[in-house]
């Protein structure tokens, strides 16, 4: 349904007061974001944590002084206080919180995590290698010699098409070598 007019500017006025009603909060939400964003996404230690709060006290105080968000937002920018914080969080990523698992693991974790299953992956591979030499060794004992030939030096192994197979590399290399080459080749 189209609503032109003077009833379309008033409808667009009331869904814009709407969205300003949903989109206004209370002036200590609006650093309650800002702390939540530290405490849901970082581990931090004692003095960041003190530094934390002293820089919200000062938000909460500037927050109390604005009539609305954007006003906070400008002093925000003014005073210093944004960049303040941007610093802080800039500061406080080397103590992120990481999901793992659904456990959560600071980063010191995470390597150690990574060192010890880098370990147990070397040593199960090392071992894997050392059983498959021990099983191909145990191979070749057990077969004939010809199927060993077989098994290292593919069709070459065999005594007649072995033969074949190098007579025609020697034919393509001397073709090679003094330009007699397929036109396809070129």
């Amino acid at each position: 349904m189209h609503v032109g007019g003077y009833a379309g500017l008033l409808l667009c006025d009331k869904k814009r007061k709407h969205l300003n009603d949903r989109m206004t909060m209370g002036n200590t939400t609006w650093t309650d974001v800002r702390k939540r964003t530290l405490t849901d996404y970082y581990n931090l230690p004692e003095e960041a944590q003190r530094r934390a709060d002293d820089l919200f006290a000062r938000m909460d105080a500037l927050a109390a002084e604005c009539a609305d968000q954007g006003q906070f937002e400008q002093q925000l920018l003014t005073t210093g206080l944004g960049e303040e914080y941007n610093q802080l969080v800039a500061s406080c990523s080397t103590y992120a919180k990481v999901l793992i698992d659904g456990e959560e693991k600071t980063k010191d974790e995470i390597i150690a995590d990574q060192r010890k299953n880098t370990a147990k992956t070397a040593a199960a591979e090392a071992a894997k290698s050392q059983v498959r030499q021990q099983v191909s060794a145990a191979i070749t004992q057990v077969l004939p010699d010809e199927v060993n030939r077989v098994r290292l030096y593919g069709l070459r192994g065999l005594p007649i098409i072995g033969d074949i197979i190098r007579r025609a590399e020697q034919i393509d290399s001397l073709r090679w070598m003094f330009g007699f080459r397929k036109k396809s080749e070129e």
